[in-house]
């Protein structure tokens, strides 16, 4: 796992997209709190090449490393040709075959700016120039990764011809926070993004627009405030809604003043409600998606949510995987959305 790597994930208690580092992640923060799930990553090593701090501690550290009192006890001082040997060795009754493709090692990572590196960086960086959509942080590290040199000279040579961003007035921010409401209230989802649309639209970069949102997100209350059986209600209160034919325009307004939560808390978990990539996850059969729905309409009808994630509680009665059930759902509420509102 590389250091700064997230991925988009779900999660199958709540529905909830987050961004986390492990790519096979299946709760957010709060349900794992709530249902006392442990996540356990890998570990991460330090990019030694990158850090020469890091690599010159490591080299002076007078400790064994764990185990080497072990292999120490078995090897004697000296032979490390033998410890190397023994490692590559084959086992028993096994042959060893060469791989005459295999990439030959890199050395370690440049630290020191020369002329050269830094042309050879700009020259990198010419085609990253005017993508706003792709975060600075990913650019200093796939050239890093490209021109084989720290990540540090990188950025420190991109932020000398980078032209800095004017500062936003306030009614540029209050337009992006605008448009981004407006994004989430229709549930519109461009195919370049939201943020970024914003950004090509306003003539900024994407890091402004996601620092607006950021910090105006920062200070609304949010879906994570609500428990499950608030956001139960929020679903609830929308699906009946759907049956009774009332207008959109104005329905989130409606339902968090009837369940006394705020206009953007109702807005946006509705917007979750039929948010999901699934590309990766195969269709149930016709049979199933009936039982599914039939279930689901099953749980609009209860009391509340179940004690264990919807999703999980009907893939198992069902014999499908959450991500299945979840797959279902959503395409049940677009078509009920699209049936109900016409979008």
């Amino acid at each position: 796992m590389s250091p700064g790597v997230t991925f988009r994930c779900t999660c199958e208690h709540c529905g909830a997209i987050f961004f986390g580092p492990d790519r096979k992640a299946t709760a957010c923060i709060k349900c794992a709190k709530r249902h006392k799930i442990r996540t356990e990553l890998p570990r991460q090593t330090a990019d030694l090449d990158d850090d020469p701090f890091a690599a010159a501690l490591i080299s002076a550290d007078p400790r064994p490393s764990r185990g080497s009192h072990r292999r120490a006890a078995a090897v004697p001082r000296g032979s490390s040709d033998a410890v190397v040997a023994s490692r590559s060795a084959a086992p028993p009754g096994r042959t060893v075959t060469a791989h005459a493709d295999a990439s030959p090692m890199r050395g370690p990572r440049a630290t020191e700016l020369t002329e050269e590196r830094r042309a050879q960086i700009l020259s990198a960086y010419q085609e990253y120039e005017g993508r706003d959509e792709t975060p600075l942080r990913r650019i200093h590290a796939e050239i890093a990764e490209k021109t084989n040199l720290a990540r540090a000279l990188v950025a420190r040579v991109i932020a000398e011809v980078r032209t800095p961003p004017a500062a936003l007035t306030e009614e540029q921010r209050e337009s992006i926070i605008a448009r981004y409401r407006e994004y989430v209230r229709t549930m519109a989802r461009p195919a370049t993004g939201r943020r970024a649309t914003i950004a090509r639209e306003m003539g900024l970069s994407r890091q402004q627009v996601v620092t607006v949102v950021r910090e105006w997100g920062a200070s609304q209350p949010t879906v994570t405030d609500l428990s499950r059986e608030e956001l139960f209600r929020i679903e609830c209160a929308y699906c009946s809604a759907l049956e009774a034919g009332e207008p959109y325009d104005g329905l989130a307004r409606r339902i968090a003043s009837k369940l006394g939560f705020t206009e953007w808390q109702v807005e946006r978990w509705i917007d979750m409600l039929h948010d999901g990539d699934f590309s990766d996850v195969d269709d149930p059969t016709d049979e199933q998606k009936e039982m599914v729905i039939s279930a689901y309409q099953e749980y609009l009808q209860g009391d509340g949510p179940p004690p264990k994630s919807l999703h999980v509680v009907l893939g198992e009665r069902f014999g499908l995987v959450p991500r299945q059930i979840h797959k279902t759902l959503v395409e049940y509420r677009l078509d009920r959305r699209r049936d109900a509102f016409g979008f």
